[in-house]
């Protein structure tokens, strides 16, 4: 749910999306075990109860993300997150 939102708008109640994320780094299988750590800790969660996802946007979990998998993914390139087929938002880091 997104809780800066009026109470009348529907988002602004708990919702749910089945996010896709896509992650650019040149070494694909140094990635994999960084995803698999991130895929538990998000699946089947309710998002706002992360700390940093309390307002889970598609723009503030792209930040979240990357910020995540930077330490420990020396060649991260791009983060992409797609809430609904219409909704999309891409991270280049800062």
């Amino acid at each position: 749910y997104l809780p800066q939102l009026p109470p009348e708008h529907p988002c602004s109640r708990l919702h749910g999306h089945s996010y896709r994320a896509e992650v650019g780094a040149r070494d694909i299988e140094g990635l994999r075990p960084c995803l698999a750590q991130l895929y538990e800790e998000l699946d089947h969660r309710c998002l706002n109860d992360l700390p940093g996802l309390e307002r889970a946007t598609c723009e503030v979990m792209c930040r979240w993300l990357w910020e995540r998998l930077s330490p420990d993914v020396a060649d991260l390139t791009a983060v992409v997150v797609q809430e609904t087929d219409t909704s999309r938002c891409a991270y280049f880091g800062t």
